[in-house]
């Protein structure tokens, strides 16, 4: 996987990939993708929780450009790693998404970002998993399965989507197709799951309100609360 890539080596190598940016670079890139833009310190910002969670070097050199130096590896593992749905820097880092393009097209979100300190990194770290078992024949995970598959079918039918785009509602859909995958299971991880469902769902129910789709995504979340016993 080749995000942001600058030409700086040859993704024909089999030797692994190091991709440098200077902040000035990497702020023309990212705001290139987003309307509210990224100055000198809103990307030094984002780099530096990058590299705290354990993607990618950065280096500060007071007698030289500040770089960021990543690998394909690195993000690789990241993504993969950490649940990308649910980690907000490796969703933002994958602008290859649209609808995740959209979400951080927000000029309020970025104004709140700004006014966090680097403290924030904390609530970001990943938390100790837990498997839970599923029981498939208790009636609340019944209704949580019904939800989902309720919600599937309208995503596949409905042109009901409210203010999502044809090609956001379609990448929803995957993301609601992948939970309910993890949920046909016989566990689940704990708190991934959780977190991943929150977003995708919370998200959905939050862009198509008054639609079908909308309706159907905030009854599958307290559903899936009720089964899980955990607030959403």
């Amino acid at each position: 996987m080749l995000l942001l890539y600058d030409g700086s080596s040859n993704p024909f190598d089999e030797a692994e990939h190091i991709h440098s940016f200077t902040i000035n670079q990497l702020s023309d890139r990212l705001s290139a993708s987003v309307s509210d833009g990224f100055d000198f310190e809103r990307t030094e910002k984002v780099v530096l929780i990058l590299s705290i969670l354990g993607v990618g070097k950065f280096y500060d050199d007071p007698f030289a450009d500040k770089v960021f130096q990543v690998s394909d590896s690195e993000i690789q593992r990241f993504l993969s790693g950490r649940g990308r749905t649910s980690d907000l820097y490796g969703r933002a880092w994958n602008l290859g998404l649209d609808w995740l393009k959209t979400a951080f097209d927000k000029t309020e979100f970025w104004e709140e970002f700004d006014k966090e300190d680097l403290n924030l990194v904390t609530v970001l770290l990943p938390a100790e998993e837990e498997t839970f078992p599923l029981d498939h024949n208790s009636s609340a995970y019944q209704e949580a399965s019904k939800a989902f598959d309720d919600l599937l079918d309208a995503m596949k039918t409905s042109n009901d989507i409210g203010s999502l785009s044809d090609e956001e509602a379609e990448q929803a859909r995957k993301e609601v197709e992948e939970l309910k995958q993890e949920l046909d299971a016989e566990s689940v991880n704990l708190p991934s799951f959780g977190d991943k469902a929150r977003v995708v769902l919370s998200w959905i129910g939050k862009e198509a309100a008054g639609a079908a789709i909308g309706a159907l995504a905030t009854a599958a979340l307290v559903a899936l609360a009720k089964l899980l016993s955990i607030p959403f």
